[in-house]
């Protein structure tokens, strides 16, 4: 929505000041979604929870689009708000329930490509639209229009997926669970490695237990708050910030609309080249999940204090400290490479991992609920944010950097290169 915001008419259309709102109600209906995707994931399945929940987004984009009054833009971007989180909740949850241990990290880093390259689309279409169409409604109901592209694709890709092979097994289905094992691990059904996986999926599985809320409360109330902590400190690192408020921000270091909005998609470009880097790093032996965010965690600490103090050093000098500009950009884009390889990817994958079967489909909807209420409050509170502290508010995103970087260190565990099994 950054872009759009940017366009002349928009603001005209529906009001000047809705700019927190939009995003904040975005986020709101999203982490309902999240928690709402637990009721339905464990009933129908991974895969047919998410073409529902792709076709609730659906929805919510087509009212966007042909949005005729501020009520009807309210309603939609809660609507596939409540799509967006839905799909946030169970994408990372079918991806971990298909994977190999050896590749599961990789595949975290592919989730996080993929939202990578959204938002780099979303910069340089918003971008492509403000400077090549003629001022009118078309330069953000093309935008947003377009979200259309993704979902359709998404729904009709899943349709051809197969089904989680964790659920199958939870429903008694063994026999398709292993012919699916079978196609995902590229050996015959009745190959040693298959076998062996089958059956301490199908033990896991078989597992009594007395009810969902009840084995949380007993055993996983340490592994709940810990995966709520990661979803939380996720958004407080401030990446959310810069994607809803690029130009904001750039325009804060001193630059025009124009050239803000063009600096935001070249942001956009950076995070998708270093998650895509990141592809080939996270599931090496030394690098473990813990070593991964720690490290994310200390690099975001350095580049947010040089940031705040280069933002000083321009409003000191009433926006003629240009090398210091300069310097302030290459922070900016130096946070991208460090939540690409760090706390982007990682916090899916990890949160994907640490539960068990039974009550993996709740935990997971609940911790990624947590991520898009703070979501919703980043979006609400940035613009403040930036305009009462200013450089400050990128002080306050280095501290919480050193909080998010002990909390890890202390209570995380490590649960690389293990079954999904073995780590709960």
């Amino acid at each position: 929505m950054s872009g759009v915001f940017e366009t002349s008419t928009f603001p005209l259309y529906f009001g000047k000041g809705q700019e927190g709102d939009l995003v904040a109600l975005l986020q709101a209906g999203a982490c309902l979604g999240a928690l709402s995707a637990n009721l339905y994931a464990d009933r129908i399945g991974r895969q047919r929870s998410i073409m529902l929940s792709t076709l609730i987004f659906l929805v919510g984009s087509t009212i966007q689009t042909s949005a005729q009054n501020l009520f009807m833009m309210l309603s939609g971007r809660f609507v596939g708000g409540w799509g967006v989180g839905a799909c946030t909740m169970l994408i990372p949850m079918y991806i971990a329930e298909i994977a190999a241990p050896g590749i599961r990290g990789r595949l975290g880093a592919l989730w996080q490509l993929n939202i990578s390259v959204g938002m780099m689309l979303s910069f340089w279409i918003n971008y492509a639209c403000l400077i090549h169409l003629p001022t009118g409604n078309a330069q953000w109901r093309l935008p947003l229009g377009l979200q259309l592209v993704p979902g359709t694709t998404l729904l009709i890709g899943m349709a051809f997926l197969p089904e989680s092979i964790r659920w199958l097994s939870l429903q008694g289905r063994i026999d398709e669970a292993s012919h699916v094992l079978s196609q995902m691990r590229k050996l015959p059904e009745d190959h040693p490695d298959v076998v062996d996986e089958l059956e301490q999926i199908a033990a896991t599985a078989q597992l009594e237990y007395k009810s969902k809320w009840k084995q949380v409360i007993a055993q996983e109330p340490r592994r709940l708050a810990i995966g709520c902590f990661m979803q939380i400190a996720q958004q407080w690192t401030g990446t959310n910030a810069i994607n809803y408020y690029g130009p904001l921000m750039f325009r804060t270091i001193g630059l025009d609309k124009r050239t803000s909005v063009l600096m935001t998609g070249v942001y956009g470009c950076v995070k998708v080249l270093f998650v895509l880097l990141s592809f080939f790093f996270l599931d090496r032996k030394k690098l473990g999940r813990r070593v991964v965010l720690i490290a994310g965690s200390t690099a975001n600490f350095i580049i947010f204090f040089v940031l705040g103090g280069m933002l000083y050093a321009i409003e000191s000098s009433n926006n003629h400290a240009v090398i210091e500009g300069y310097v302030a950009i290459v922070m900016i884009y130096l946070f991208a490479v460090s939540f690409e390889f760090s706390w982007g990817p990682m916090t899916w994958v990890v949160c994907s991992e640490l539960f068990s079967i039974h009550i993996r489909a709740i935990c997971i909807s609940i911790t990624t609920s947590m991520n898009w209420a703070m979501n919703a409050i980043i979006g609400k509170i940035t613009p403040i944010m930036i305009a009462q502290l200013r450089y400050g508010t990128f002080f306050f995103y280095g501290v919480c950097s050193v909080l998010m970087g002990l909390v890890v260190y202390f209570f995380l565990p490590e649960t690389k290169g293990k079954t999904l099994e073995e780590t709960t």
